[in-house]
């Protein structure tokens, strides 16, 4: 039997009548949005006209709608997440302010970034806190690592403990009772 059109019995209800009676499978809000575009406007208005009329392929294409809004609002919420995030508590941002303050040029950062990934501290600024700690770590680090680079590595971590923890000023003692 070849293919016909089936009569249409009844007519969606048209989005710029002043009161709109959507069905109650699609929310009023996506036909007011959608309102203003004319394309949309007759794509719901297919979908509708096909819904009400039994054919399966206006599942198909009701599915497509409800995945193109579904995507939108997945795409708004990270675009919104990312708006609010608030970078100022990041511990690797923590880290490079203080590192700066020290007086710490970025390759240095980067490498005390490094060691602090590759040793799985929560924050790099571990790293800055007690000379014990640097020491740990970075011979943690260096036991990984081949005997050039070990050797490379070593100087420029002896060279930022030094600056860290040998440059402190003294502090402060009470006065002498003699």
């Amino acid at each position: 039997m070849p293919w016909r059109p089936v009569p249409q019995t009844h007519h969606a209800p048209h989005l710029s009548s002043p009161n709109p009676d959507p069905p109650a499978m699609l929310h009023p809000i996506l036909f007011v949005a959608l309102e203003n575009n004319a394309r949309f406007s007759e794509t719901v208005r297919h979908i509708v006209d096909h819904w009400h009329r039994g054919q399966g392929h206006s599942i198909a294409l009701f599915l497509v709608m409800l995945s193109i809004v579904m995507v939108a609002f997945w795409v708004l919420s990270i675009w919104d997440r990312f708006r609010r995030r608030d970078t100022s508590t990041r511990p690797v941002t923590v880290f490079s302010q203080l590192a700066r303050e020290v007086g710490l040029d970025w390759w240095q950062r980067l490498l005390l970034i490094n060691v602090a990934r590759c040793q799985r501290l929560r924050s790099p600024t571990t790293l800055l806190l007690a000379p014990s700690s640097f020491r740990h770590y970075t011979k943690r680090y260096l036991d990984r690592a081949g005997p050039l680079r070990r050797r490379a590595l070593g100087a420029q971590f002896e060279g930022i403990a030094r600056h860290l923890f040998d440059a402190a000023p003294p502090c402060a003692t009470a006065p002498d009772d003699a």
